[in-house]
């Protein structure tokens, strides 16, 4: 009996265990191989733009000077994992207020099909740790408490890591943030919610950075559906983030929990493209054409794609069997970065039907297309 028992434990261990190792993620403060196979907020990758304000008014400031983030996010069975990078010009940790100080906050609605606005679980690391902080009793560490499972602590090189970043680019000036958190902790208590963790279910969110050059919290910019401060504590307000296989998560920008709150500025959250400078107006230093966001869309898509070198662009929506459906862009382009949109019609205005298109860039000797989903 004691046998087959021990058979039991050590099948169910081998069937999860490629589950529990699929992603293959070191808590260093460090970008693992696995972060670098998500591509954009359909699997799981975003940018966060400096004006992406909820708090502040220095819309104007260059993204890639003051505050702006890289965010991957991923998960297995057991936990749910993520990695920040983020710039920012002044890095403090002054205040025993936490909100006050530096870092990043996530905001969960564990269960956003019971539609409700209450029941929102927070999370908060600082930027730095206790031995680093001005006043270290305002320094996070990953724990909450506002969750049904206040027994989870979390272990410093564990379950969290921080890094500074300082390369010779006197431009650049930042700091990595890693870090998991278990299911069990990710629930609430009055309403009762938690996550069902497994392909195709749902999961609210909002993402903050913060950002204090002074004494108080100058800035914050976020993902979410609402882009508001109220995401805290009201999950209408977060946007969504739906399973996928493969430990991947499509980041939706509209809420799922009884909300009709839709973020109308997709474009900004679409990482920039592979060697291509993230403010507006630079140079990027290779053609890239990224993938469409969102995917699949109903009514509008944005497209975001980079010029090497000056000259005639045409980018351009295909059907299956090759004919033009609408021209989107036509003309000389000097060296940069870009983005587009298809509202879903055609170049006489109509509107196309559902089903799957081919988006084509041409640039000098530069080609390169990708298929986008339409659902009506």
């Amino acid at each position: 009996m004691k046998k087959l028992s021990l058979l039991f434990v050590l099948s169910l261990f081998l069937l999860s265990y490629p589950v529990l190792a699929q992603l293959g993620i070191t808590i260093d403060g460090e970008r693992d191989a696995y972060w670098n196979t998500l591509t954009g907020p359909e699997d799981g990758h975003i940018f966060i733009p400096h004006n992406a304000l909820i708090i502040g008014t220095d819309a104007t400031c260059p993204d890639d000077v003051d505050l702006s983030a890289l965010v991957w996010l991923g998960w297995d069975e057991n936990y749910f994992y993520a990695y920040f990078e983020i710039q920012d010009d002044i890095i403090l940790v002054n205040s025993p207020t936490k909100y006050e100080n530096d870092g990043m906050e996530l905001k969960f609605d564990p269960d956003p099909i019971q539609q409700s606005s209450a029941g929102v679980v927070g999370f908060r690391l600082t930027a730095w740790g206790a031995d680093m902080a001005d006043d270290p009793t305002g320094v996070d560490n990953l724990e909450s408490g506002e969750s049904a499972d206040p027994s989870w602590v979390a272990v410093e090189g564990e379950d969290y890591a921080r890094k500074e970043v300082a390369p010779d680019n006197s431009d650049f000036y930042g700091y990595n943030l890693e870090f998991r958190i278990p299911w069990t902790a990710i629930s609430t208590a009055s309403p009762e919610k938690t996550v069902d963790v497994a392909v195709g279910s749902y999961l609210g969110a909002a993402i903050n950075i913060l950002d204090n050059d002074a004494t108080t919290r100058d800035n914050a910019i976020q993902w979410s559906a609402g882009l508001a401060d109220a995401a805290w504590n009201d999950a209408t307000q977060h946007g969504t983030l739906e399973f996928l296989a493969d430990g991947k998560f499509n980041m939706i920008l509209e809420n799922s929990a009884g909300g009709s709150v839709v973020n109308a500025d997709p474009s900004w959250y679409i990482p920039p493209a592979v060697n291509a400078v993230r403010a507006d107006g630079q140079v990027a230093s290779d053609f890239q054409l990224d993938q469409n966001y969102p995917n699949p869309f109903n009514p509008s898509t944005s497209i975001h794609f980079s010029v090497k070198n000056s000259g005639q662009v045409k980018l351009a929506i295909y059907d299956m069997l090759g004919r033009e459906v609408r021209m989107l862009v036509n003309e000389s382009l000097s060296q940069g970065s870009y983005d587009t949109s298809w509202d879903g019609r055609d170049n006489m205005g109509a509107i196309v039907p559902s089903g799957v298109y081919i988006y084509q860039i041409e640039a000098g000797d530069y080609k390169d297309s990708k298929k986008l989903s339409l659902i009506r």
